[in-house]
């Protein structure tokens, strides 16, 4: 039997509920949606209509599911009747199977837009509503519920559709015509077209406004940035451009000369179209008290095309001499108004009329009377299932969950922290420069991704702009969020900084932590996943700082520079140091914005308190320099696990547990486990064994100026005699020779990075290699175990290399523990604290357990937060009968108040008491 149904539906993109119940906003439109029943085993005329539903979604033409080209815009006749939302009912035919047999969805096959209705003239033209995208419905009946997939088709279909409006179509052409293709390395082309970028001012405010009412706020940015953007890739749709990037809130949008345009024509449709968006979007009122403007310029030329990428997280970008004209146009347009170049401006100026503004710069006005183009909608090349795993590799990683499971993306406001990141300005002028360029590019994606991937942070973009070559990072999105995104994002950064030190590559790198709307912006036909916020330019404009300021470091290449949120953040805990720089007066600030610098990362993590500085915890104070006391006179050992909840004061406590032993000239190694290498073996042990080699080193530097003073030898002349003792080491221990130095492979001669990347890592080896020698020389042999903590690579001996994975693992902590074992000897007494050790990997833990029985006389200082579940580790070093707990307790009443007194520079007396009461309730004052 057939069945038919009435639905009714609310042009409103990102409606909530309860306006969809109210009708409150009496400017939405209204369509009809009427499905005509279609009886499967009994003709006749269609049923009744049998109940009516609300829905809310944008009538917009999504991309074509059947394989057919199709376009990304409905046609129209002229070139001012932009698509805008119908003001009378729209009727949609629609055919729906039986709600028993083989059809249980409706498919939705033309829309009819009314005679006499501003769509009129669009004619009828075929639809398929996305399935991925599903709107929000109020259910009246059971049938309701048969209507919430619009769609039919198979996942992988539905699936190749959402990817595809992440990309370019000249990226989904390019996979049309390669099937199944999975690239491997970069690929670059060029082609003629002109460039549109369209610049939106005013999200920003919008965001900032519609952010201070909570939750909802987040719904309404939503809704009203793709309204917007809904509207405006819409136009540039129906104008025929493919846009290429999202650039914050401006968009680079090509119209090649491949699809049957000469350049000078294809120069007009870009010209037309951005004056029709300036006509129809310009001076755009969201909400209350905020405007949506934008300026547009026009350029065109030769541009070159690049797939660069990382594993199976790949880009497209592009760069050219009309990408480079945007960069000064930008400093003569005007909001409102569109700029062309007078290159440009030749191959339009008579169908346009327009006026010089400034050296080789034109303001378009308008075009002249009978010279204006029929708009053509840009063509989308069929899409296949077989195209599916191609795209996804443009999409961000947390994009494509949502996308498969089919649910629907919903704008979050997060506290993320982002990273811009500027690249050198490549040359791109020949077709060798073209071919190192694009190696160059893929390379820095390749090092940024890595190490983005290890910190567990997302790719947000790389592009080129009127910024320059700029890579953006993000960390704390959705399924990659984290306590300590703040640390991650510097950490992030001073590791790319160090390879880029070591590569020779320019850099300038920006920081910012804070609140940002984060989710997919744009329509069904083309969308990115956005970050969008005051944070997000405030990372930029500190990008340019870095740019600008003297690069700190006789070997660093750039710069880095943080908010006061990322210093704050990831220097709260001692883990890294900033330096603070004079403020700086940013663009769209009122105010000199306070910035910072981090430094370098130091080996020892808990850094030292001066003694009038640490308040309260007495009691567990006494107990661990009794510790220390009995380690000193008795030569016993002992393991403490300090356990306490976050920003109860484990860290600064074991921190002045370390300070209170060496003053007892106890030699202390530290190290933290990190949540972002959890699963990294050993890792928390990589600082203490860097620890371990300063000490050594710094030792052995004594005694050579030692012997240099009872020798009675001139510095000069011994330095020359080390020199050469050096030189003859370096083959026998560090495995490699001074000619290695200059030559590669081939007799090839390095370059000046290549010969300082390999002269640092001969250091480096020559370096561990002597201290591991004079510690115990037997255990030279297992030199190359230590490359799990000494992050440098020994050749292997005829020790190592034939053993197997597991001897090799059982070799390698025996080697650390003995390593331990010897140095604890040279030095006499030996603390090892580590801290948030409940993010240690099961193997530190195996080494702490070894090192407590190994030896008796250690004092192990262990601080971390109570788990539910312990793992084996904790469970292991519990058994030993040297083996003790403190659980750290909130502040008392009196700790809390000398703790807010200090903070606040008072003396506690003068503090009252409703103000102690008050900010211990609201802050749960505890120990940080």
């Amino acid at each position: 039997m057939g069945c038919a149904s009435s639905i009714t539906v609310h042009e409103q993109t990102g409606a909530t509920h309860a306006e969809l119940l109210s009708h409150s906003r009496k400017d939405d439109t209204q369509t009809e949606l009427v499905t005509r029943g279609e009886s499967t085993k009994h003709s006749g005329a269609p049923s009744q209509p049998s109940s009516r539903t609300v829905l809310s979604t944008p009538l917009m033409t999504p991309k074509n599911k059947s394989g057919s080209a199709s376009s990304r815009s409905s046609p129209s006749d002229s070139c001012s009747s932009s698509p805008s939302a119908p003001d009378t009912p729209v009727e949609l035919s629609v055919s729906i199977g039986s709600l028993l047999d083989r059809e249980p969805t409706p498919r939705i096959e033309h829309i009819v837009f009314p005679s006499g209705s501003p769509g009129h003239s669009f004619g009828a033209f075929p639809v398929t509503h996305k399935k991925f995208t599903p709107p929000t419905m109020v259910l009246q009946s059971s049938e309701d519920v048969e209507l919430l997939g619009l769609d039919t088709g198979t996942n992988a279909q539905e699936l190749v559709q959402a990817l595809s409006s992440y990309v370019p179509i000249m990226v989904a052409r390019y996979f049309e015509r390669n099937p199944g293709r999975m690239l491997s390395k970069p690929l670059g082309v060029e082609f003629n077209s002109a460039l549109l970028f369209l610049d939106v001012s005013g999200f920003t405010p919008l965001t900032e406004k519609l952010c201070k009412i909570g939750k909802i706020g987040a719904e309404l940015i939503s809704k009203h940035l793709n309204m917007y953007f809904g509207r405006l890739i819409a136009m540039i749709n129906q104008h025929g451009g493919d846009i290429m990037k999202f650039a914050g809130d401006a968009l680079f949008v090509v119209f090649p000369t491949d699809n049957g345009d000469d350049l000078p024509r294809a120069v007009f449709r870009a010209a037309q179209c951005a004056l029709a968006i300036q006509e129809r979007l310009n001076e755009y009122r969201p909400v209350e008290d905020v405007v949506l403007r934008l300026h547009s310029c026009v350029t065109a030329g030769e541009l070159y095309a690049m797939h660069v990428g990382y594993k199976r997280r790949w880009e497209f970008m592009f760069m050219g001499a009309p990408l480079t004209q945007i960069r000064y146009l930008e400093g003569h347009s005007k909001v409102g108004f569109t700029v062309v170049p007078s290159d440009a401006w030749d191959l339009i100026k008579d169908s346009f009329q327009g006026e010089e503004v400034g050296p080789g710069v034109i303001l378009l006005q308008k075009v002249r009377p009978g010279q204006a183009l029929v708009p053509r909608p840009v063509a989308l090349p069929p899409l296949a299932a077989s195209m599916k795993d191609s795209l996804s590799c443009y999409v961000p990683s947390i994009v494509l969950p949502r996308l498969q499971a089919q649910t629907r993306w919903l704008g979050e406001l997060r506290r993320v922290t982002v990273l811009f990141i500027k690249a050198p300005d490549y040359s791109f002028s020949s077709n060798e420069e073209r071919a190192e360029t694009l190696t160059k590019l893929d390379d820095i994606m390749a090092i940024v991704g890595e190490i983005t991937q290890r910190y567990e942070g997302t790719i947000r973009q790389y592009i080129v702009d009127d910024k320059g070559t700029v890579l953006i990072t993000v960390f704390g999105l959705p399924m990659q969020s984290h306590e300590d995104d703040s640390i991650r994002g510097v950490k992030a950064a001073l590791e790319t900084a160090s390879v880029f030190d070591q590569r020779g590559i320019a850099y300038a790198i920006g920081v910012s932590t804070g609140t940002a709307f984060c989710g997919s912006v744009g329509s069904p036909e083309r969308c990115e996943y956005s970050v969008v916020g005051d944070i997000v330019n405030l990372s930029a404009r500190l990008m340019g700082v870095a740019y600008k300021l003297p690069v700190a470091g006789e070997d660093a290449r750039g710069n880095i520079i943080c908010d006061l949120a990322t210093a704050t953040g990831a220097g709260s805990r001692g883990r890294i140091s900033f330096e603070t720089l004079p403020p700086q007066q940013l663009k769209g600030k009122e105010k000199p914005t306070a910035i910072f610098r981090p430094m370098p990362l130091t080996p020892g993590h808990f850094a030292e308190v001066p003694q009038d500085m640490f308040l309260g915890r007495t009691k567990e104070l006494n107990v661990l320099t009794e510790f220390t006391i009995q380690q000193v006179e008795h030569n016993k050992g002992r393991t403490l696990l300090v356990e306490a909840e976050a920003g109860m004061g484990k860290t600064r406590l074991t921190g002045e547990a370390v300070r209170i032993a060496r003053q007892f000239n106890v030699t202390c190694l530290t190290g933290c486990a990190e949540a972002s290498d959890r699963n990294t073996a050993f890792f928390v042990f990589r600082e203490v064994f860097e620890q371990l080699c300063q000490n050594l080193m710094a030792k052995a530097r004594g005694n050579y100026l030692l012997k240099l003073l009872t020798a009675g030898k001139s510095a000069s002349q011994s330095s020359e005699n080390m020199a050469i003792v050096q030189t003859r080491e370096f083959e026998q221990i560090a495995g490699y020779s001074i000619r290695d130095l200059f030559r590669a492979r081939r007799n090839r001669l390095l370059t000046p990075e290549e010969r300082q990347t390999a002269l640092r890592m001969v250091t480096a080896r020559f370096r561990y290699a002597r201290i591991i020698r004079d510690l115990n020389p037997e255990l030279l042999k297992y030199l190359p175990l230590s490359d799990v903590v000494l992050e440098t690579v020994f050749p292997e001996t005829t020790t190592t290399l034939p053993m197997t994975p597991e001897q090799r693992l059982a070799a390698t902590k025996t080697f650390l523990i003995e390593l331990l074992a010897t140095f604890e000897k040279s030095c006499g007494r030996l603390t090892i604290a580590l801290d948030d050790a409940h993010w240690m990997d099961a193997l530190s833990w195996e080494i702490v357990a070894g090192l407590q029985r190994r030896l008796p006389s250690l004092v192990l200082l262990i601080a971390m937060r109570p788990v539910s579940h312990p793992s084996k580790g904790p469970k292991q070093i519990s058994e030993s009968p040297t083996f003790s707990k403190m659980s750290l307790a909130c502040f008392s009443d009196e700790e809390a108040r000398e703790l807010i007194a200090q903070r606040l520079g008072l003396a506690p007396v003068m503090l009252p008491n409703v103000v102690v009461d008050i900010i211990a309730r609201r802050a749960q004052v505890r120990f940080v």
